[in-house]
């Protein structure tokens, strides 16, 4: 009656009766008595049932204590009363009743004889009890319990029984729950193979009991999984708590905190509670999926063709295998689901109540076969079938159907660019929101499917709105989903691509770190093994490589290969995606060609674009990337060495892909760009006029089909405006000039191209502009070295910052940029351009290291801001590459982006301009030197309040300058290999060819410079050398004779000096003076002694006695050198010396067991410092590839706060050491013995002219030289 009414009043009337019935029988029954007094004791009818470990539960236990001891039972009333309780608890909820029920289940079981069929309908029951308590519980133990209990109920049956396949099907839908509905972590027990024994065969009891057994002994074995499981379990299902609580404790606690600090400790455990919940996974193990296959397979094979649930377990088969194809790839998989799904859906008519389901089975079957194979007719078929579901089901129900058709016209989209699909796909996300209420589960699809559809929109558009309405859909869909949802790793690598996205529409590095990260997370919170593992990857290396492209630090590139070669090693052989990945790596050894030009890396990228063309079939979305990828290696080939084979391939590859795409694809204009070039690059080796048309032709088309504002649009126009100036240089008509102009001005207004490339179109800018006598060439030169401070970018390391000078050829482009100001009579700007080359590196590291007291005073907070992010950042100067210095050096630019917003700070640590400059010159003339191709320009600073002064020196040209480098270095090679001891006037020798030098520069340089110094008043007194470019590695201040009235100095750059004036104290007594002296070091290859250190560390001593302290041999260690650097004014070091032209950061000063690099000086922040004298060999001496630098030692302890010092350009004698040493501090100390750091560089003179007059050989005399004030 109840079922067929639902009335409460009934059920519990069946309760009633249902107890009556199990407690009335006649106690006069001698042989039911016995039967009970049989079953009195657990121990006995535990023996009945085999020694069934998995009854011993509390179930079964309180089952035995409600028997009567004078009351026959009969199992049937037993299972009668589980029955209506398993009703009522579907009814109420109340826990309760459902364990009643599996009490009396237990009861009916144990009261069964073996060999009664009811036993496994008794046994099917209590499996479905636990499986219904383990919805609602999540404990793991319940689950395995009910598999137990299913697994009885198939071996008490025999194989023919018609309930057989039937029992089967349970336990292997069991199976399916325990593979698509528990957490990632635990062990995955499969199914063992003895439930096939038939019942009544020889062996079957004991089969039986070996199956319980040897579960029993796997559960004893995983008792510890058990309480991990359910605690994890209890997490998933309390999330909505733990988020109530900390959403709570943000109110609450807020209105009790004092301040920020104390409200963020409070929240603290909340926030750990919710990062604690795991990420629950469809656990993909391959013996479950093959478990739970088998028990289908074997309904399907055993049913006959008219079986009732026959669909069903067609339709299930369908599933697992198309999920075990996704997985490895198996093409047979896909035929037999497809086979699988067909027979399912041919078997049932439309009122089936799988009907639908099985539709859209078929239609995911169909998508999944279109991204393998490229098959447009099963993207056709798996729209048609979505179509279908949607006019048999109701708003509701129709959501899987909605975001599966969304789903397919995306694809569609995607590969054949229709905006029409774009808004078909539209429609169906947004009526699925339209008609799904908040907290239905198919709400996260819809979200998703909306924020990949306006992330595609812009892709296509480059729309900034569809961007942010990507971003923002891509946020709801995760805040829509539990923590701990499988599918949440899926959304963070959509919103991965969003941010990635938003970084090339914006060229804001934060969203490129927050794509990256998003990345990461992804990855990690996905299961090794896992078959969407390689997806997150994927999306890892897009981040990774872009960020490549942003910063050149090739640990980026490295990073990305990484995850690709992962990616590849994951992907099973054969399966449909591993063509993909071999495409990727070959593009990123493409890319690392590109950098390192090595035949083999070339080689391997070719050789995986050409095998993942091959193994891609024709007609597949992919293949056109993968034609147009191989086409790019085979092209790059050609421009490097120009083989007609590359050329061929190229062109050939670049057609085909150009070919694949239809009108309007989002790809066409970067393919017709890759063909462009490609003839462009042909056009530059045979000139024929031809090649250059196609190539201007497909430049204008890529435009044309390019959105505005796209971060690839300024490439095109850089392509375009060359192919103009060569056709300029073929008609000489000035109109291609300026068309060229045109272009390159439009490209270079870009926010979103990358430094690297817009650097490359400025220097095409301003040529063109040069040769045209553009009026404002001045005003574009000033927009490309504006460029500088993105190009060598704070977040990356230094060393690549230097790789990037050298690349990109800066010191070139600065000499231009100070020539075109001087040639346009304006040499104030050319002294501003001349700066903004210096010292690059170094001026960043004193940006960090100075204090700014305006800023102070008027902007405390953003003061204190901007320290902290300095300290922060140089804290983290170990780890560039890492996500958080990038982030630290972005939010620093952002603090001083909004300290320029207020009036007194428009210009703060931006490029000094010609006033703030001129104070470099306060205390004496300073000297810039600019060479270029055709001749020198020397620009004379003579005094804040003069006008500087130029005039050529047309006789020299960098190539004359390189040509005495090459004999300095030569002759320095010399001298370190024969010990210092060639004798002077040997003709060729080092000695001769230094004094050949020495002549030169004092005849075409040095002489011409101080006559126009003597000209205008300046005779005698302090003057600094500024030179850049090749200049920075001559001698000058050696090429003057003796009786020189000028005592010289560098400086790395004006501002350098200028800073170092203005920190100008008056001489103090009491300033700490520490000398440090290492006579033989422990550190491999620099054991030899220094004989004169004892000695020059004892004249320092006694003439600094009053303040004076010493660190020697074993007390200098580079905790003891570093803590002395921080508290000392003046500093003297004796010992080895080393510059290292590998990596100058490395150069150092050579310790007692290890070496203070140029690294850790310019990480210091000296408050204190004043003067260092760097008694050591090559401690002044630059890296000839990073000429305006300044990487040495010298250099280093300037920026790090030193406002002068004393170092060596190369091998010093170990003998003139203690002299010069005492000459020097003699003078700065005085006839009042207190030091001044203005009279280091008279004391260096005067030391250097005793040298002289002592008939010191110039390798003694010449390598010394003083910088700063």
């Amino acid at each position: 009656m109840y079922y067929k009414t639902g009335d409460s009043g009934c059920l519990e009337s069946a309760l009633k009766y249902g107890h009556a019935s199990v407690y009335e029988a006649s106690t006069n029954d001698s042989e039911l008595v016995g039967d009970i007094a049989a079953l009195q004791s657990y121990d006995t009818i535990h023996q009945k049932i085999n020694n069934s470990q998995h009854l011993k539960t509390p179930h079964s236990q309180a089952a035995v204590s409600i028997i009567p001891v004078v009351q026959p039972i009969n199992p049937t009333f037993l299972h009668g009363l589980a029955l209506s309780y398993h009703e009522k608890f579907k009814i109420t909820g109340n826990i309760q009743d459902l364990e009643a029920s599996l009490k009396y289940d237990c009861s009916a079981v144990l009261f069964t004889p073996l060999g009664d069929q009811t036993l496994s309908y008794y046994l099917q029951h209590l499996a479905t009890n636990y499986a219904t308590k383990f919805e609602n519980r999540n404990q793991k133990q319940d689950l395995e319990v009910a598999q137990k209990f299913a697994t009885g109920a198939v071996a008490a049956l025999q194989r023919g029984h018609p309930d057989h396949t039937q029992c089967q099907l349970k336990l292997g839908n069991l199976y399916h729950r325990q593979i698509y509905g528990r957490p990632r972590s635990g062990t995955q027990k499969g199914l063992p193979e003895w439930y096939f024994v038939k019942y009544g065969e020889p062996g079957w009891l004991d089969y039986n009991k070996q199956l319980f057994g040897r579960l029993d002994e796997e559960e004893e074995e995983d008792d510890d999984g058990y309480e991990d499981m359910a605690v994890s379990e209890l997490y998933i299902h309390n999330t909505p708590k733990y988020f109530d609580g900390l959403v709570s404790s943000y109110w609450h606690i807020h209105e009790k905190a004092e301040g920020i600090q104390d409200l963020e400790v409070a929240l603290r455990p909340g926030h750990l509670a919710v990062d604690r919940l795991p990420i629950v996974y469809p656990d993909e193990s391959i013996q479950d999926q093959d478990t739970a296959l088998e028990f289908n397979q074997a309904f399907v094979d055993a049913a006959p063709a008219d079986h009732s649930e026959l669909p069903k377990h067609q339709k299930n088969l369908a599933v697992s295998y198309i999920r075990r194809y996704t997985r490895l790839g198996n093409a047979s998989d896909l035929s037999t689901a497809l086979q699988h799904g067909h027979a399912a859906i041919d078997a049932m008519n439309m009122d089936h109540p799988l009907f639908v389901q099985t539709h859209l089975d078929l239609a995911r079957i169909y998508k999944v076969k279109y991204t393998a194979t490229g098959d447009a007719e099963a993207l056709e078929t798996a729209i048609s079938f979505s179509q279908t579901n949607l006019t048999l089901t109701s708003n509701l129900d129709s959501s899987s159907c909605r975001s599966e058709l969304a789903s397919c016209y995306q694809l569609k989209y995607q590969s054949v660019g229709n905006a029409q699909d774009l808004m078909c796909s539209f429609t169906n996300l947004y009526s699925g929101i339209n008609t799904t209420p908040l907290g239905h589960p198919a709400l996260s699809y819809y979200l998703q499917g909306l924020a990949l559809s306006h992330l595609f929109h812009h892709s296509k558009t480059g729309e900034i709105h569809s961007l942010h309405d990507a971003l923002k859909y891509g946020h709801a869909t995760i805040d829509a989903t539990y923590m701990g949802d499988y599918r949440i790793p899926h959304y963070q690598q959509k919103l991965s691509a969003c941010y990635l996205a938003k970084y090339k529409a914006t060229g804001d590095m934060e969203n490129l770190e927050i794509a990256l990260n998003y990345g990461i997370l992804a990855k990690e919170e996905t299961p090794e093994k896992h078959p969407e593992l390689p997806k997150f990857h994927e999306q890892l290396i897009d981040c990774y490589e872009t960020k490549y492209r942003r910063t050149g630090d090739i640990k980026d590139l490295y990073a990305a290969a990484t995850c690709a070669k992962i990616a590849l090693k994951e992907t099973p052989p054969g399966h449909p995606n591993m063509p993909r990945y071999l495409y990727i790596i070959g593009i990123l050894y493409h890319s690392n060609f590109q950098r390192d030009r090595n035949f083999d890396t070339w080689e391997v990228a070719i050789n995986c674009c050409h095998t993942a063309v091959l193994k891609t079939p024709t007609g597949h979305p992919n293949l056109p990337e993968y034609q147009y990828g191989l086409a790019l290696v085979h092209a790059d080939m050609y421009r490097h060495i120009a083989r007609p084979k590359d050329l061929k391939s190229a062109l050939s590859f670049f057609q085909l892909a150009t070919e694949g795409l239809s009108i309007g694809h989002s790809n066409l204009p970067r393919y017709q760009q890759g063909l462009g070039r490609t003839y462009q690059a042909r056009y530059r080796k045979h000139e024929g006029l031809q090649d250059l048309r196609t190539a201007q032709k497909l430049f204008w088309a890529a435009i044309q089909g390019t959105p505005k504002g796209h971060y690839t649009l300024p490439s095109l126009q850089h392509d375009l405006a060359l192919c103009y100036k060569y056709k300029y240089k073929q008609t000489k008509d000035p109109q291609n000039l300026t068309i060229a102009l045109e272009l390159y001005n439009s490209a270079l207004q870009s926010i979103t191209a990358s430094p690297q490339l817009l650097w490359d179109i400025g220097i095409q800018y301003i040529k063109i502009a040069t040769e045209l006598r553009t009026p404002k060439i001045l005003d574009i030169c000033s927009s490309v070295l504006n460029i500088l401070p993105s190009l060598l970018w704070l977040g990356s390391s230094i060393n690549v910052r230097h790789e990037t000078l050298i690349r990109q050829e800066v010191p070139a482009f600065i000499s231009i940029a100070v020539n075109i100001a001087l040639k346009s009579s304006q040499p104030q700007v050319a002294i501003e351009f001349f700066e903004q080359g210096l010292s690059t590196t170094h001026r960043q590291i004193q940006q960090l290291n100075r204090k700014y007291d305006s800023l102070e005073n008027q902007l405390p907070d953003e003061a204190k801001k901007l320290r902290e992010l300095s300290i922060l950042l140089k804290q983290s100067s170990d780890e560039p590459h890492s996500l958080n210095y990038h982030v630290l050096a972005q939010d620093r630019k952002n603090l001083i982006d909004k300290i320029h917003t207020h009036p007194n700070f428009s210009d703060f640590l931006l490029p000094l301009k010609y006033p703030k400059l001129s104070m470099a010159a306060k205390h004496g003339p300073v000297i810039l030197l600019n060479v270029n191709d055709t001749a020198t320009d020397v620009i004379i600073m003579l005094s804040p309040t003069l006008p500087p002064l130029h005039f050529p020196l047309p006789e020299i040209s960098s190539q004359v300058v390189q040509a005495y480098i090459k004999s300095l270095k030569g002759a320095l090679r010399k001298l370190t290999e024969g010990g210092m001891s060639f004798p002077q006037a040997t003709f060729n020798s080092p000695e001769h060819v230094l004094n050949d030098i020495k002549k030169w520069l004092w005849n075409m340089v040095v002489k011409p410079i101080f006559s126009v110094l003597q000209e205008n008043g300046f005779s005698r007194g302090r003057l600094w050398w500024c030179p850049s470019g090749p200049f920075t590695n001559l001698p000058l201040h050696a090429a003057a004779p003796p009786t020189s009235k000028y005592i010289q100095s560098y400086t790395p750059t004006l501002d350098a000096l200028v800073h170092s004036n203005s920190r100008l104290t008056q001489p103090d007594a009491n300033d700490i003076f520490t000398a440090i002296g290492v006579i033989a070091s422990e550190v491999p290859g620099w054991e030899h002694p220094l004989k004169s250190v004892e000695g020059e560390l004892n004249i320092v001593g006694k003439l600094f006695q009053h303040q004076g302290q010493q660190l020697k041999d074993e007390q200098v260690s580079l905790s003891n050198v570093i803590q002395a650097l921080h508290s000392s004014a003046w500093l003297h070091f004796s010992c080895h010396g080393e510059q290292d032209s590998n990596n100058p950061l490395e150069s150092g000063l050579i310790l007692h067991n290890t070496k203070l690099e140029l690294g850790h000086i310019l990480g210091i922040d000296l408050p204190k410092a004043k003067f260092a004298f760097l008694s050591a060999c090559e401690t002044a001496k630059g890296d000839g590839n990073l000429p305006n630098e300044a990487m040495h030692l010298a250099g280093g302890f300037i920026a790090a706060g030193f406002q002068g010092t004393i170092g060596t350009w190369w091998v010093m004698t170990d003998q003139d050491g203690p002299l010069v040493a005492e000459l020097v501090y003699e003078k700065i100390l005085g006839k009042d013995n207190i030091p001044d750091v203005r009279r280091a560089a008279e004391g260096l003179h005067l030391a250097v002219q005793t040298l002289r007059k002592n008939r010191a050989r110039p390798s003694q005399w010449m390598p010394f030289i003083h910088m700063g004030i």
